[in-house]
């Protein structure tokens, strides 16, 4: 499969968006780039520095990891 060279996401243009930022389209549509994503690879320049990644470090509000919390349903509804 072939990627396009960019990947640009955008937003249609508020009133209140400065004009130095708004873009104009076909007609009278204007709209605002969010973010653009170019090129096919990882660049390793941008890897983390082997940080963990907090969402799976934390615990959830019970403090019990949902696996474990599985588990236990499993175990305490054995006709199940």
């Amino acid at each position: 499969m072939k990627l396009p060279a960019a990947i640009k996401i955008s937003r249609g243009a508020k009133n209140t968006d400065p004009a130095h930022v708004r873009e104009q389209a076909e007609e009278e549509f204007e709209y605002v780039t969010r973010c653009i994503f170019r090129g096919s690879k990882r660049q390793e320049r941008f890897r983390g520095s082997g940080t963990p990644n907090p969402a799976l470090s934390r615990p959830n509000r019970s403090g019990v990891s949902p696996r474990i919390a599985q588990v236990y349903l499993w175990q305490a509804d054995p006709t199940a």
